[in-house]
Parts: C-alpha cells; structure tokens; sequence
C-alpha cells in the first residue's frame, strides 16, 4: 500500500489563483478568442474578480 498524499492549504486551487493575483496582477493569465479573429487578453487579476 502507498503513503498517502499529502496537501497543504497552499496547494489548493483558489489559494494558487489569490498567490498569482499578487505575485502577478497585471500578467496575462489568458489569451480568449472572441470571434472574427479578435482576442482579449485576461489577467491574473481580472481573473480573480471574476471568480469573486
């Protein structure tokens, strides 16, 4: 039998996203296509609010 992993609370999901909204607020977290060949970069913060 294997050892069970382990994970700590700065490993979950939400808390990487909030770490990269500080560390990195203004990068881009994503390019989305928005048709017509056009795109919007998002950001880390951008992002972040909108999961909020």
């Amino acid at each position: 039998m294997s050892d069970p992993i382990t994970v700590s609370p700065s490993d979950l999901p939400l808390q990487c996203l909030y770490r990269w909204e500080r560390e990195r607020s203004n990068q881009t977290y994503l390019t989305q296509p928005t048709g017509g060949g056009a795109v919007q970069d998002i950001s880390w913060s951008e992002a972040a609010g909108q999961v909020r």
